[in-house]
């Protein structure tokens, strides 16, 4: 929780001078006085619930000591969550005080007024305070402070006045407990939610608790139950225990992000960044990121993409734009993450900025600053991500998402129909805390995702990789493994396309097609598409391994398929194969002994095969086989020798292409004549581009 700087300084000033300053009515008893300065001991320390608890017993006893209640005021507004109290204490002093002349202590009472009127939700009240100010302030001691607020008093009337059509709910009593609870992470179904909270621990020594009055930070894990869609139906709340083991003991850890495969949880423990993998249905202790990710500076809040490529965090780094920064690592072709980026003064402010999460599905940034146009404390922005990979600049998402204190830790659905966050805001009757909240907006920002779902059977499940292509343009829109957990494949896409989808395990590969309508979006169903399991045989001869590989290897960009929607087939490799693996009970002509001596002997130093066919005008290609020695031209069946291309891998592959073609369409056309006409069943359309990738390097390395 921020404590703003408006009340940094009256607290500096004010509470500190105020423990020895009579200014009530009536004297205090010695151990009363023993209890006044241990209250003020505990704000100063921001453990304002137990300094409130004691003012209070104080003040039940002293109603016209302006001392207690004064600070009784400054201590709900620095706690956040009790405006309404902080304002009824702030009046009491006022009307006292209203009428002595102008001072820096009476210049405090107004500032604190005002920011109380404005955590109420009026900030049109609290205008005239900052009126008042301006017209004694004649050292200007309050001009800076007056002019901020001034602005989020501007910010907090025009956002009100055009407020997001959405509903807005508690998740719940089973989850927001009466201490901090924040950071919600959802499954990609958003049948299960991670979260972060100050509750007291299990394992934990309930005496203990930290300098502000609350418990070290734990990760929880809740279950949705009843009603799946009501926003509060959440129970089966479970403690996710030794996530981070500094030395020989657990320690604080906070949930921010899982892989979209589910089988990764990202966590900040000590300013570092630290990664758990999900084995056998349980988290393993986290390791720390090495450098460039972590470093001897403050990383934290780190989110992982969808696609796992990108890692966001922030970061006080020196260099920046001021405070906090959000940065961007790529993942690189090694499967390390590259040297961290500034996402610039577009994201990043003077003040600052924190908890990013991307939405990969439609690239918007979200995260959280306390140095925009904000209503109070952090509000939440977005910015798209444009071309290049640079963001607009950031715009807020508006109230009443957006409250007059603290808004972080912003989390989408994937259709960007609901979101989840954690927020300080005034509830009454409830304890002041970050809470977690549902939105579900009334005009959705999008619905057109499905979420594609299959069990997946395999020995050895964490050795299983399942690729999506979007079937009419051959690119690869996912590449993902399973969760260990639920052995089940989960993968996003766009509804109203056709997919391809090949699993590969070891020797072993499966492909399926599936149709999706618009009608299959996540938004109006609530549910995944079924697809038929993706069951792997174990018992397959050595040489498949090697046929795996080498399709894994060769295909970045699309992978061949078989036809037929929901069709799904297991290859199987024949010994010394020409092509690519071939569908079942369909035969691909052998290499007879005899071809293969001579072609051995007329190999020549220098390929006969074109190097390259396709070119700018002419982007797509049909690849037609990939083989472990080089094709002879004499071998070539029923296509023109003068139209195939030979690229050579780095691993001893040679990969074959055939024609150049202006559109994909055309490709998949001559890919289907190949199929029908030819003994290369396998053939499949991809961009020629893609084998540039690949001419140094293949698919395991990247996945190594």
């Amino acid at each position: 929780m921020r404590i703003y700087a408006l009340i940094s300084f009256v607290a500096a000033n004010i509470i500190a001078t105020l423990s020895t300053q009579a200014i009530g009515r009536k004297d205090l008893t010695t151990d009363e006085k023993k209890q006044y300065e241990e209250a003020m001991t505990y704000a100063s320390k921001t453990n304002n619930r137990a300094a409130v608890a004691i003012l209070k017993e104080l003040y039940d006893k002293h109603q016209d000591n302006i001392d207690i209640a004064y600070n009784l005021g400054l201590c709900y507004i620095n706690m956040s969550g009790n405006p309404d109290s902080a304002l009824y204490y702030l009046q009491k002093v006022y009307q006292v005080d209203k009428d002595s002349r102008w001072n820096e202590s009476k210049g405090d009472l107004m500032l604190a007024l005002a920011r109380a009127y404005q955590m109420c939700g009026k900030p049109e009240e609290a205008l005239p305070y900052y009126d008042e100010i301006e017209k004694h302030d004649k050292k200007k001691e309050f001009e800076d402070v007056v002019k901020f607020e001034r602005e989020v008093c501007a910010n907090a009337l025009t956002l009100k006045s055009i407020p997001v059509k959405l509903s807005l709910c508690s998740v719940g009593e089973s989850v927001n407990s009466a201490w901090n609870d924040y950071r919600p992470i959802l499954s990609v179904n958003e049948d299960t939610m991670y979260f972060t909270s100050r509750r007291p621990k299990k394992d934990a020594d309930k005496k203990v608790r930290f300098d502000d009055g609350q418990y070290e930070e734990g990760v929880y894990r809740a279950v949705r139950m009843g009603n799946k869609w009501d926003c509060n139906e959440w129970g089966n709340v479970e403690q996710i225990q030794n996530l981070i083991v500094d030395g020989k003991k657990a320690g604080q850890e906070t949930v921010t992000s899982i892989s979209g495969d589910g089988t990764e949880m990202y966590l900040c423990h000590d300013g570092d960044i630290y990664v758990s993998k999900l084995v056998d249905g349980k988290w393993q202790p986290a390791e720390r990121l090495s450098e460039p990710i972590n470093t001897a500076l403050d990383e934290q809040n780190a989110f992982i993409s969808a696609d796992g490529q990108q890692l966001f965090f922030s970061s006080n780094a020196p260099g920046g734009y001021g405070g906090r920064d959000i940065y961007r690592s790529r993942r690189l072709p090694n499967g390390k993450w590259g040297e961290p980026l500034n996402l610039g003064p577009a994201i990043n402010s003077a003040d600052d900025e924190d908890s990013p999460v991307y939405h990969t599905y439609s690239n918007v940034l979200y995260f959280s600053s306390n140095g925009r146009n904000t209503m109070g404390g952090y509000d939440i922005f977005y910015s798209p991500e444009g071309e290049g990979g640079v963001f607009e600049g950031a715009k807020n998402i508006g109230f009443p998402i957006n409250s007059p204190d603290d808004d972080m830790y912003f989390y989408p659905s994937m259709d960007k129909d609901r979101a989840f966050y954690a927020s300080i805001r005034w509830n009454n009757g409830h304890t002041a805390s970050y809470d977690i909240y549902e939105v579900e907006y009334e005009q959705p920002a999008q619905n057109t995702m499905a979420l594609l779902s299959a069990p997946v059977e395999a020995e050895d499940i964490t050795k299983v990789i399942i690729f999506t292509y979007d079937k009419e343009d051959g690119e690869n829109v996912g590449m993902c493994r399973p969760n260990t957990r639920t052995h089940r494949f989960l993968e996003i896409v766009e509804a109203g396309k056709d997919y391809d989808i090949l699993a590969v395990y070891k020797n072993d590969t499966i492909r399926t097609t599936v149709s999706t309508k618009k009608s299959d979006c996540y938004f109006n169903t609530h549910s995944p598409l079924d697809l038929d399991p993706l069951a792997f045989a174990e018992k397959i001869a050595n040489d498949q391994v090697e046929a795996s590989n080498r399709l894994v290897a060769s295909n970045e960009g699309h992978l061949g398929f078989g036809n037929g929607a929901g069709n799904t087939e297991t290859d199987e490799v024949a010994e010394n194969e020409i092509g690519s693996i071939s569908k079942p009970g369909e035969v691909v002509p052998k290499v007879s002994d005899e071809e293969e001596k001579k072609d051995e002997d007329d190999e020549e130093t220098e390929s006969e095969w074109k190097q390259w066919i396709t070119d700018d005008s002419h982007p797509y290609t049909v690849q037609i086989m990939s083989l472990r020695k080089t094709l002879s031209k004499k071998l070539l069946k029923k296509l023109d020798a003068d139209k195939v291309a030979e690229y050579r891998y780095h691993d001893g592959w040679f990969v074959y292409s055939y024609g150049a073609f202006s559109t994909y369409q055309e490709a998949r056309e001559a890919q289907d004549e190949i199929r029908k006409t030819t003994p290369y069943k396998d053939a499949f359309s991809r961009r020629g581009q893609q084998y540039k990738k690949f001419v140094n390097r293949t698919l395991r390395d990247v996945l190594r």
